[in-house]
């Protein structure tokens, strides 16, 4: 079956093909009626203009609520208005329709109603409601204003959530999302005022410096935001809109436990200043002593990578991606190959946009370099020091760099496992100038970039691993494992909630749920929810922040020495995780309320992991045992799956022993016992699932 949409005309009008269904459209006049299958929630609709002499559109959305019919005045006319009404909820969509035959489709965008809730699906801003009700429109303005930003949806946002927002109240819902990357700067934008809330959908950037591409927007009603989450998701996945690039099958040690260097970079920086620093500079502290130091350290606590992300340090500077080879022995590739040798998987972290000024790159080869709108260099700030960028558009730079990355994975070079991309924030400011713009511009130009870093590192080793901060779906053919990013000041909870969010959008994709900022105030319930969420990854082998409020451009708070509880709660969820086996993750379920987490499946369809009781227990379901770890010593009320009869229920302590556990059957599926925390000597509990022949498993 065609993965398109086909349009076919018809005596009365025209049918339109997609995978999933097939719809009829009849013309009369300025008005159409569009009549499908109930079950269909979503069309988008590609006129072309030899279906009508004067038709000058190009794309239309469409969209139906519970099974209704949706009437369009469709007057295929330069400048003319598409409307589309939505009676159950009362919202209207107007969008106009701009000279020639590309669709112009958010200039202006203007969405009627009252709603309580507007999400953009930040999950950084998950659970934050608008604090009144306020009656839209959206309007565009003619220019972004980004501070304050209410969604955090500026150029450049860190974690780049989808190009979707959702706008409604109890059981009404419309979303609107784009189809495809376009070509100009994000346009999603918003900003506090005294008078409420001031959305706005902005190609006019875009419009003034030129000609550009419309992209398809997908208008989608529902009974409540996830489901304009999930349709939008479904949408992608069915292969309508997006990039697309061949699947990599999964090899098993993308999901094994990370540690980061950067986190013990960072602190050790603070060390020797005596004080909160910027994290800029932190590169210099990278070295094969400090990564054999905290893997002696997190294995004589009984923690385990299997990967290691050499994070910024290993190379010679920014923009010079050759490897600085005298912090590392006088051989970079030679330790890379002892510790694989050692069974550990080596990434390698890149920023492929900035370029220090003191840099071979920057002092040599100045051609290459990005422009601003004057012909100066551009030069962005990062943690109180000025970089240059490198322009991906010219051939020369992107066959200097491709080369650089696939030495980095290359047997002929370092031989790495993967890389760790960084740094799409600074891809490419709004007022720099290509020197050939046909690459891509804006959200296109990064898209671009990964497109063809993911082309070279897979061709030199195809199942090299490459990890970015995303959780928008139109980049996905482009990376492998979504990285959660750093810990926000305020919810630290956010890794997990990212992660939510990342398993609705990118359900095929793993989830390294990042460490830093290393607060040790969240290294109980949060490193547990981490382990349901996705790989675990611990950015310092010694140290914890306090989790003061930091100073500009750092980050994890003082340095403090981790604790024995520390590490009996690292290692503890740790195990958990590798007695798990392979989860499903293509679901997590959040309880916000409870701040409970767990996989898709169930208990009864293992491998299944989940917390319980506030976060506090961790538990995981193999189908033959239930191991289960606790912070608290409290009573535990542990599930048990349909027909699970218990053969053994042990305590494991760190020093591999074991003992029996007393235990008592509370109603017919939940085993009731005394748990002790895993702080101190308890390591977990072991609970075997009785056999057939009446012995465990």
């Amino acid at each position: 079956m065609s993965k398109r949409i086909t349009i076919s005309k018809t005596t009365d009008g025209f049918s339109v093909t997609t995978p999933c269904h097939r719809w009829k459209v009849a013309l009369d006049g300025p008005r159409c009626r569009l009549a499908g299958p109930k079950d269909a929630s979503l069309l988008v609709l590609h006129l072309s203009p030899s279906l009508d002499g004067d038709a000058t559109v190009s794309r239309v959305v469409a969209a139906r609520v519970d099974g209704q019919a949706v009437e369009m005045d469709l007057q295929g006319r330069a400048k003319s208005r598409v409307r589309l009404s939505f009676s159950r909820s009362g919202v209207v969509c107007e969008c106009t329709i701009q000279d020639g035959p590309a669709w112009n489709c958010l200039r202006p965008l203007r969405l009627e109603g009252t709603f309580a809730q507007v999400r953009n699906f930040d999950p950084d801003l998950a659970c934050f409601d608008i604090p009144q009700r306020i009656s839209l429109p959206v309007q565009i303005s003619s220019g972004l204003q980004s501070y304050p930003n209410f969604f955090q949806l500026d150029w450049g946002n860190y974690m780049m959530p989808p190009y979707l927002l959702a706008m409604g109240q109890a059981g009404r819902y419309v979303g609107v999302g784009l189809l495809d990357v376009p070509d100009c700067p994000i346009p999603f934008d918003s900003t506090v005022t005294t008078a409420g809330l001031d959305l706005k959908f902005d190609y006019a950037k875009a419009a003034r410096t030129g000609a550009y591409s419309a992209v398809p927007v997908a208008v989608l009603p529902g009974p409540t935001d996830t489901d304009i989450l999930r349709q939008y998701s479904e949408l992608l996945r069915s292969g309508q809109a997006g990039a697309t690039a061949p699947a990599v099958r999964r090899p098993g040690w993308w999901s094994g436990p990370i540690y980061t260097s950067w986190g013990d970079q960072v602190y050790r920086k603070h060390y020797e200043a005596g004080r909160m620093t910027v994290e800029a500079g932190s590169e210099r502290f990278l070295s094969a002593g400090l990564v054999d130091a905290a893997l002696e350290r997190l294995a004589g606590e009984g923690i385990f990578p299997r990967t290691i992300v050499l994070d910024e340090g290993w190379s010679e500077n920014l923009g010079d991606w050759r490897a600085c080879d005298a912090r590392f022995g006088g051989d970079l590739a030679a330790y890379i190959a002892s510790k694989q040798r050692d069974g550990y998987r080596i990434i390698l972290h890149f920023n492929p946009f900035l370029v220090s000024p003191d840099s071979h790159a920057a002092t040599t080869q100045a051609a290459i370099l990005l422009k601003d709108s004057s012909g100066n260099f551009k030069k962005v700030n990062r943690g109180g020091r000025d970089f240059f960028l490198f322009d991906w558009s010219l051939k020369a730079c992107r066959a200097g760099l491709l080369a650089q990355v696939a030495a980095m994975v290359g047997t002929a070079g370092l031989g790495a496992d993967g890389v760790k991309l960084s740094g799409t924030k600074f891809a490419l400011p709004p007022d720099a100038q290509l020197a050939d713009p046909s690459y891509g511009r804006a959200e296109r130009y990064l898209l671009g970039v990964l497109r063809d870093i993911h082309e070279c590192v897979h061709a030199v080793k195809p199942k090299a691993a490459i990890s970015l901060n995303c959780l928008n779906p139109l980049f996905g053919p482009y990376f492998d494992i979504i990285r959660a990013g750093n810990c926000s000041e305020v919810n630290h909870d956010c890794h997990v909630l990212r992660a939510a969010t990342a398993c609705r959008l990118m359900g095929d994709k793993l989830i390294d749920t990042d460490d830093w900022a290393a607060y040790g105030k969240v290294l109980g319930a949060t490193t547990f929810a981490k382990v349901v969420a996705g790989i675990p990854n611990v950015f310092s082998a010694f140290y914890r922040g306090d989790g003061r409020v930091r100073v500009s451009g750092a980050a994890g708070g003082h340095p403090m020495q981790m604790t024995a509880e520390q590490y009996h709660i690292l290692s503890a969820a740790w195990r958990i995780y590798e007695l798990a086996g392979p989860v499903d993750r293509s679901t997590l379920n959040v309880d916000y309320d409870r701040m409970e987490f767990s996989t898709a499946g169930g208990m009864d369809h293992p491998p299944f992991l989940r917390t319980y009781q506030g976060g506090n227990v961790l538990a995981a379901y193999t189908g033959s045992a239930i191991y289960v770890t606790s912070l608290l010593d409290e009573t535990c009320l542990l599930d048990l799956p349909k027909g699970f009869e218990i053969a053994s229920f042990e305590r494991i302590n760190r020093t591999g022993g074991s003992e029996p556990v007393a235990w008592r059957r509370s109603l017919a599926d939940k085993a009731l016992f005394q748990a002790r925390s895993c702080r101190e000597d308890t390591f977990y509990y072991q609970i075997r699932r009785k056999s057939p022949d009446g012995g465990g498993l």
